[in-house]
């Protein structure tokens, strides 16, 4: 079984669905603080095996494995697997990397074409997005924005750049 299983592969299942665990639960308490909220296949030097999945009151997760310690998870990629097999919200949004939103921020400024003039000024840009100019002018350069999700987003929703002096008709 341990060669079907990829390295860094997380599988996420309802709890009380492998029959072992569930006859073992019981028995077995989660550190205070904690409680099972799922099922989750670990891969283990001594073969691959169904352990649970706890939460703490903080919204840390770790790994309650009826063979041993609890063990650390990567929390991120356990959010995005609970939220895959539907025991979760949404799916967390991957990272947006520097250079995909330095991109995306100059095809808006070009009105949506990756090359071409600029519609739009820096210091216009900066004006309609409400960020300063330097600021702006970091962000197109690849040195990143703290808020790069949320500028991903506003940049989708604008659509293409118009040129400020233009006049937009409503309802057409």
């Amino acid at each position: 079984m341990s060669d079907a299983l990829p390295q860094g592969w997380i599988h996420i299942r309802h709890l009380d669905t492998t029959p072992d665990l569930k006859i073992m639960r019981p028995r077995l308490a989660p550190p205070r603080g904690w409680k099972p909220v799922a099922e989750i296949l670990v891969r283990r030097a001594d073969g691959d095996g169904w352990c649970w999945l706890i939460q703490h009151n903080s919204g840390r997760y770790a790994i309650l494995s009826p063979r041993g310690p609890t063990l650390s998870v990567d929390q991120r990629r356990v959010k995005m697997a609970l939220a895959k097999e539907g025991l979760l919200g949404e799916a967390p949004a991957a990272p947006i990397e520097a250079a995909d939103l330095a991109q995306q921020l100059k095809t808006w400024r070009r009105g949506g074409v990756a090359d071409g003039p600029y519609l739009l000024t820096v210091a216009e840009a900066s004006r309609v997005l409400g960020i300063p100019r330097r600021t702006l002018e970091n962000i197109e350069q690849g040195r990143g924005f703290p808020y790069a999700l949320l500028l991903s987003q506003a940049l989708a929703q604008f659509g293409e750049a118009a040129p400020v002096g233009e006049d937009v008709q409503e309802g057409a």
